[in-house]
């Protein structure tokens, strides 16, 4: 293994597969400190063995395939063929993860697919579910609620008094313009 790239060590070759290796110091595994490394885990007559970073330390570790590593990626991200296993919502569409369409469980916005967010019911079962986003003067409670474009604020005096919060355009106002609600 060299940094954290494994190799076939009958041939020194970099492997086929991607791979990569767990080493991690602090779990165990062993270390180099170049002021040590004269010493070898079998000498006997080892002048610091209680400062070893070799004894009693894991010196080999199995490679892992590095797919293992791309789990639960976010809606855009690349996937492969077959591989709805690496995508969040277990979606994978022309070789890019997709988010959860509109209707489905969901657990945070990020799960849904874009142009939807993940809507909270207040009552009971108080399910989760991909709903698509608000237009212009749609009632909302939060930005992800609104169409990219938008944000969630109270449109008017009436509205802050009202307790009701609307998508409205992002810089649709002109400058200077004071919000007193």
């Amino acid at each position: 293994m060299v940094g954290s790239l494994c190799y076939d060590i009958t041939v020194a070759k970099t492997s086929e597969t991607p791979l990569y290796c767990p080493f991690n110091a602090q779990e165990g595994f062993m270390w180099m400190n170049e002021t040590l490394q004269m010493q070898e885990g079998s000498d006997r007559y080892m002048l610091l063995k209680d400062k070893s970073q070799i004894a009693k330390r894991a010196q080999k570790a199995q490679c892992k395939s590095a797919l293992g590593l791309r789990q639960g990626m976010n809606p855009g991200r690349q996937c492969c063929l077959d591989c709805h296993q690496m995508c969040k919502s277990s979606f994978c569409v022309e070789l890019s993860c997709y988010g959860i369409p509109a209707e489905k469980a969901c657990w945070q916005h990020e799960d849904c697919a874009p142009g939807n967010y993940c809507f909270e019911d207040t009552s009971w079962p108080f399910e989760t579910t991909c709903k698509p986003q608000l237009e212009l003067d749609g009632e909302c409670s939060s930005d992800f609620q609104c169409e990219n474009y938008l944000f969630c604020w109270f449109k008017s005096a009436v509205d802050k008094i009202a307790g009701t919060k609307r998508c409205i355009e992002t810089y649709s106002q002109v400058d200077d313009t004071t919000f007193g609600w």
